[in-house]
């Protein structure tokens, strides 16, 4: 019964850094495509790009992500927990 537990718990950490970085990659992706790239001396939106990968990015995809694997993983530990007990 703690082993299902303390893996959920780690499971819920460890989807933290993961979840954050794919939020800010998948992000970067959609900025480039909605802020066009300019010539590295002259790009003016290049603190736009950073901006819409932080907060599009972070905030919405991935919490978005975290929330979804969140729920998989109480599914998981749920499933767990039924198990033991029957």
């Amino acid at each position: 019964m703690l082993k299902p537990i303390a893996i959920f718990v780690a499971s819920l950490i460890l989807l933290v850094p993961v979840c954050l970085f794919a939020g800010y990659g998948i992000g970067e992706v959609i900025a480039a495509l909605v802020y066009p790239p300019a010539p590295p001396a002259t790009d003016v939106y290049r603190e736009d790009r950073e901006l819409f990968a932080g907060i599009y990015g972070i905030l919405f995809i991935g919490g978005g992500l975290y929330v979804l694997c969140a729920a998989f993983a109480v599914f998981r530990l749920v499933g767990a927990i039924r198990r033991s007990r029957a």
